[in-house]
């Protein structure tokens, strides 16, 4: 966003983890071994360490919140993720530099165990130390920042389904964002649902929020940014490029795995 929006001011500090994750097939998958050059790889290293500068700084998160900024557990998840992978990238293109990324990943990692986990909501929150739930967190369950059986990552996804959840659809947060308070469901975080669902091994349910949320596509199969569950209507900006990628994203994850029908 440049202009006409208070979205052009704000730092989100996710979008570096983002880039990290669209560039690091280039270095893992062979399919796109062409594309792989030292500038590529220079450049993924230099986005992977500024994401590893700014984890834990407050920012407005992916959801671009108009209130006061606060260190938003999504974005240090995203840098996480920058330093993971490119570890992982290291391992494999410049062994010498494995130990940093992988030393910053787990430093990553542990601050956001120490500061987002919240006990008494049994459940990783929002914003480092708060009490707000937020969608976007099940993707803690697909980018693996712990083991799909840690208790800490499955009480999550639980309780962001109970309390963002109306009619089988997921609200992105309850909280005022500056707008006031949601009135519609966010279409992708449905989807992440789905996914997280899926990656912590719960197969059926997953498949059957796809099943219910499937019902809802409109007759040429588009989907919107929102959706209002009380009357069925499509809200936003409609198609939403991004609802069509978490339905494929989804549909995927609720898929039996070839072992299954082979």
């Amino acid at each position: 966003m440049r202009v006409g929006n208070a979205a052009a001011a704000h730092t989100q500090n996710d979008i570096f983890g983002e880039m990290v994750l669209a560039l690091v097939p280039v270095f893992l998958d062979e399919r796109f071994s062409a594309e792989r050059t030292p500038a590529a790889l220079d450049l993924l290293q230099r986005l992977a360490r500024k994401a590893m500068s700014v984890a834990g700084k407050p920012d407005a998160g992916i959801w671009e919140y108009r209130t006061e900024w606060k260190p938003q557990t999504f974005s240090s998840l995203m840098c996480w993720a920058a330093a993971d992978r490119m570890a992982l990238v290291s391992h494999r293109h410049a062994p010498a530099l494995e130990q940093e990324f992988r030393a910053a990943a787990d430093s990553i990692r542990d601050d956001i165990v120490a500061h987002a986990w919240n006990p008494e909501l049994r459940s990783f929150v929002a914003h480092h130390g708060g009490r707000d739930l937020d969608a976007s967190l099940l993707q803690m369950a697909t980018l693996r920042i712990l083991p799909a059986a840690d208790t800490r990552l499955r009480a999550t996804v639980d309780a962001i389904r109970e309390s963002l959840s109306h009619d089988g659809w997921l609200f992105r947060y309850r909280l005022d964002d500056g707008f006031g308070k949601p009135q519609v469901a966010f279409i992708i975080c449905t989807f992440w649902l789905v996914e997280a669902l899926a990656a912590i091994g719960r197969a059926d349910e997953a498949k059957s929020v796809l099943e219910r949320v499937h019902a809802a596509l409109s007759p040429l199969g588009l989907l919107s940014e929102d959706y209002q569950a009380s009357n069925l209507r499509m809200w936003g900006n409609f198609p939403q490029a991004y609802s069509h990628v978490g339905l494929i994203h989804a549909a995927f994850a609720a898929s039996p795995r070839w072992s299954e029908v082979l």
